[in-house]
């Protein structure tokens, strides 16, 4: 038996390796600005700092390629990760159109820094999910098998059933001990 890293791993790691960078950026805009820049101050930035923009950008575009990689694999769905990083991506290149505002905005740059590390690390230690496995031969092809129409049609007719019966109201395991209630 062999574990096999999913397309998913790449896409965490390049996570990583940008919170890196962006704390990088963050560094050296806080030795220019300070902990409490002057929101109304110009600090020419670009100027200031030689290769900030195209640090920037270097990490708009991978934010870019992260999200076109993630709906890729989700065959055209976009799942949560990918909002967040499109979101991340546009917040990212308002501040590169008008680096004025890098000093006025600079809890976006600290936000986005601490989003990029919580979603690696929330990725990192999610528990491993099996939908099913197969054991095959090692010269046997593994055969993808789809739900007939009536395999389909018998489990929705359970799950309408059951939906009768079950009940909503019960939260399994919310409390060690019995609670009652009483109304005086």
């Amino acid at each position: 038996m062999s574990v096999k890293m999913g397309p998913l791993t790449q896409i965490l790691q390049e996570i990583n390796e940008d919170s890196l960078k962006m704390s990088s950026m963050m560094l050296d805009i806080m030795r220019l600005t300070g902990t409490t820049p002057d929101p109304n101050y110009d600090y020419e930035f670009f100027k200031k700092i030689p290769d900030l923009e195209k640090r920037m950008r270097y990490l708009s575009d991978r934010l870019q390629e992260k999200y076109d990689t993630l709906v890729e694999l989700c065959n055209g769905n976009v799942p949560g990760l990918a909002n967040s990083i499109k979101a991340t991506k546009k917040q990212l290149d308002e501040l590169i159109e008008e680096p004025f505002l890098i000093a006025k905005n600079i809890n976006i740059l600290t936000n986005l820094q601490a989003s990029m590390g919580s979603w690696y690390s929330e990725y990192q230690t999610q528990p491993l999910s099996i939908d099913y496995f197969t054991l095959n031969p090692p010269d046997v092809a593994f055969t993808v098998r789809k739900s007939s129409i009536f395999q389909r049609i018998q489990y929705l007719f359970i799950s309408l059933c059951t939906s009768f019966v079950k009940d909503y109201d019960n939260i399994s395991g919310s409390l060690a001990v019995d609670a009652k209630e009483s109304i005086d």
